[in-house]
C-alpha cells in the first residue's frame, strides 16, 4: 500500500486536569464527570485536498476488536500549509476533534490513531500518537503518553489493509447534513437561538436529545419503540441517545436500526455473510453491506421489503434512484412522498387507509407519517391486515400454533410469520385464496420460485393474478 506523508502535532487534549505537558506539548484538562475529551492540533497531509477524509481511531490493548473510529472535521489553517512549500497538494487543519463520548466504552485502555485517507487515488497515511486513554466503570480514569505496543500496531495494520478500499465509518454512522435540515425544518431557527453555526454540533448536542435522527439510515423514534430497555437508559442519561447506542454497542448485538431492516433476518435470509466474510470485507455488520451492497443485489432484509419491487414503484413516481439502490433512495424521501409508495407486494397502504379510516385520521393528525409506519409501530398489531388478500383474524383462527410466539415477541402477528413462513407451507392468508391449489395447478411456479424470481407463491399469486407490480 502507497502512504502518503502524515504529519501531525498536537497543541493539548482536554480530558483530565493536573497533568504536567510532556515534550509534545500537551496539556491535559478534565471533562465533566469524566466521560469524554478533547483533541485539539494541527497537522498537514499530503497528496490529498479532501478535508473531510480525517479519522481517528481507538484501538484497545491486548484486543483483538475491531477499531472505535471516528470521524474528524478539521477547520482549514493556512500558515501551516505554508510551511511546506514543495507540497503544492495538500490540508493544513486544526481542531482535531471534540467531545468524544467515553461514557460507554468497555473498561480497557484504548490507544490513539489518527488517520488520512483519500479514495480517489487509494493514497492513505497513518500516525500513531502515542497517547492513551484508560476506561473503567465508563469514566475516563487517566490520559496518559504511552507508546503503543508493537503487536497492537501490528493488528491495526491488519485492519488498515483490509479497510483501505473502502471508508472508515459506516455509512450508517455518518452524519448527513443536508437530509437533516430538510427533515427538521425548524433548525435553522433554533441554531439562531442558540448561537451555533455548526450543523453537527447542533445534532449533538441538542437534536440528539430531541429525538432527531442523524440521517435516513438510523430511526431514532422507532428505535426507541423497538429497544424500550436502551431508551430507559437514555433518558437516566447513561447515553446521549439510542443513536449513540448503536453505534457504539447496538450494531455489534444485531439490532435493528430502521423499521425496515432487521438485521437478524438479514443474516439468517443470507447465509453467505459470516461473520469471517463481513470482518474480511472491513464491514461492520450486516447492515453496512445491504446499504453498500445487499441492496442492490436484492438480498432480503426485511419480510416487508422487496428492492426489485420497490425500485418499480419509485419509478412510478418519478423518482431518481440513487447509486446505492431503492433503500437508500426510499428512507431519504420527504415524508409527503412516502406515503403512497410500496416498498413490496406484501402491503398495501391505500387499502390499509381505506380499510381503517382511522389511521388515515392518525396520519393526518402526524400521529404516524405513513401507513405502514403505523402497521409496524401500533400497539395492537394482531387487530390490522396488510393487504386485501391476507386476513390477520382469519390467519390466526386457523393457526393457533403460532399465538404463543407472537405473545413472547419472537414474531409480531399472523402476517410476520405467514411471509417467514406460512407461505412456504402454503397456508391460507384468506378465506378466498387457496395457495395450495394454485401452487399445485401452476407446476412452473415452483421453477420461478427456487430461481428467485418470486420469493415465495404467494407473491407470485399477487403479481399473476392481481397485477401489484413487481
Amino acid at each position: 500500500m502507497k502512504f502518503s506523508n502524515l504529519l501531525f502535532y498536537i497543541d493539548y487534549i482536554t480530558g483530565m486536569d493536573d497533568v504536567t505537558p510532556s515534550y509534545q506539548d500537551i496539556q491535559l484538562n478534565r471533562a465533566e464527570e469524566q466521560k469524554s475529551f478533547s483533541l485539539r492540533g494541527w497537522g498537514f497531509v499530503e497528496n490529498t485536498t479532501s478535508e473531510r477524509n480525517l479519522y481517528l481511531a481507538f484501538l484497545e490493548e491486548n484486543n483483538r476488536r475491531k477499531p472505535v473510529i471516528v470521524p474528524l472535521y478539521p477547520i482549514p489553517r493556512s500558515d501551516v500549509k505554508e510551511i511546506y512549500p514543495n507540497s503544492p497538494t495538500g490540508i493544513a487543519f486544526e481542531k482535531i476533534i471534540s467531545s468524544h463520548d467515553f461514557s460507554v466504552k468497555e473498561a480497557g485502555r484504548y490507544h490513539l490513531v489518527l488517520m488520512a485517507y483519500n479514495p480517489a487515488d487509494s493514497l492513505a497515511g497513518c500516525a500513531f500518537l502515542n497517547w492513551s486513554v484508560e476506561v473503567n466503570n465508563y469514566r475516563i480514569m487517566d490520559i496518559t503518553h504511552r507508546d503503543i505496543p508493537l503487536e497492537t500496531q501490528k493488528y491495526f495494520y491488519e485492519f488498515y489493509e483490509r479497510q483501505a478500499h473502502k471508508e472508515w465509518v459506516p455509512v450508517w454512522e455518518k452524519f448527513d447534513e443536508e437530509w437533516y435540515m430538510r427533515t427538521y425544518p425548524l433548525v435553522k431557527e433554533r441554531m439562531q437561538m442558540f448561537d451555533m453555526t455548526c450543523v453537527e454540533e447542533f445534532y449533538r448536542e441538542i437534536g440528539s436529545g430531541l429525538g432527531h435522527s442523524p440521517n435516513p439510515y438510523f430511526d431514532e423514534v422507532w428505535y426507541a419503540k423497538k429497544y424500550p430497555d436502551i431508551y430507559k437508559k437514555v433518558l437516566e442519561s447513561d447515553y446521549k441517545s439510542g443513536f449513540i447506542y448503536y453505534c457504539l454497542k447496538g450494531y455489534e448485538e444485531n439490532h435493528s436500526p430502521t423499521p425496515l431492516f432487521y438485521e437478524d433476518y438479514y443474516l439468517a435470509e443470507n447465509t453467505d455473510l459470516t461473520k469471517d466474510v463481513l470482518e474480511n470485507a472491513a464491514l461492520s455488520n450486516g447492515y453496512e453491506h445491504f446499504i453498500l451492497y445487499g441492496d442492490r443485489e436484492n438480498r432480503r432484509c426485511h419480510y416487508l421489503y422487496d428492492s426489485r419491487s420497490l425500485e418499480k414503484n419509485l419509478q412510478k413516481q418519478e423518482i431518481p434512484l440513487s447509486e446505492r439502490g431503492p433503500y437508500t433512495t426510499y428512507r431519504a424521501l420527504p415524508v409527503e412522498k412516502l406515503r403512497h409508495i410500496r416498498p413490496s407486494v406484501y402491503f398495501d397502504p391505500e387499502w390499509y387507509e381505506k380499510h381503517y379510516p382511522e389511521v388515515k385520521e392518525a396520519i393526518a393528525h402526524k400521529h404516524y407519517d405513513t401507513a405502514l409506519q403505523h402497521y409496524l409501530e401500533n400497539s395492537e398489531p394482531m387487530h390490522y391486515s396488510p393487504l386485501e388478500w391476507f386476513d390477520e383474524g382469519f390467519y390466526l383462527q386457523h393457526n393457533p400454533d403460532i399465538v404463543t410466539f407472537i405473545h413472547s415477541g419472537v414474531i409480531r402477528n399472523g402476517y410476520e410469520h405467514f411471509l417467514r413462513w406460512g407461505a412456504k407451507e402454503l397456508r391460507q392468508p384468506c378465506e378466498s385464496v387457496n395457495l395450495q391449489d394454485y401452487y399445485h395447478t401452476h407446476p412452473e411456479a415452483k421453477e420461478e420460485i427456487d430461481s428467485g424470481v418470486y420469493k415465495d407463491i404467494f407473491a407470485r399469486w399477487l403479481v399473476m393474478e392481481k397485477g401489484v407490480a413487481y
